[in-house]
């Protein structure tokens, strides 16, 4: 299965468990499971099954309130092909871009790579 890296605020962890039940059956995929530090605010999530519906569970993630990041760690090819591992949304990019700017002002470090 895919595994995904996700993010939340601690106070919305209910939420966030809630939102993966409910992504489970929207997306029909076989299932998912999350082990993370509910505390933090990070975690794993493990989403099994055919490429097409772990596309659509991420994404039905990426759009929830309940959620901030989430990061395709390990897929297939063919997942990889359906959604953007780094959720690079168009909102997001300028931050990406400052950072980089910031911290990498010589376009030096891992080039073509990432969310920038």
């Amino acid at each position: 299965g895919a595994i995904v890296r996700a993010s939340w605020l601690p106070a919305n962890v209910a939420a966030a468990i809630g939102e993966l039940k409910s992504c489970a059956v929207a997306s029909r995929v076989i299932d998912i499971e999350m082990l993370g530090r509910a505390a933090v605010g990070s975690g794993l999530v493990r989403i099994n099954g055919e490429a097409k519906a772990q596309a659509r569970a991420i994404e039905q993630l990426r759009r929830s309130a309940a959620f901030g990041n989430i990061v395709l760690r390990r897929g297939s090819t063919e997942l990889k092909s359906l959604v953007d591992v780094w959720d690079g949304s168009a909102e997001r990019q300028p931050l990406f871009a400052s950072l980089k700017r910031a911290l990498d002002p010589q376009g030096i470090l891992n080039p073509g790579r990432g969310p920038i």
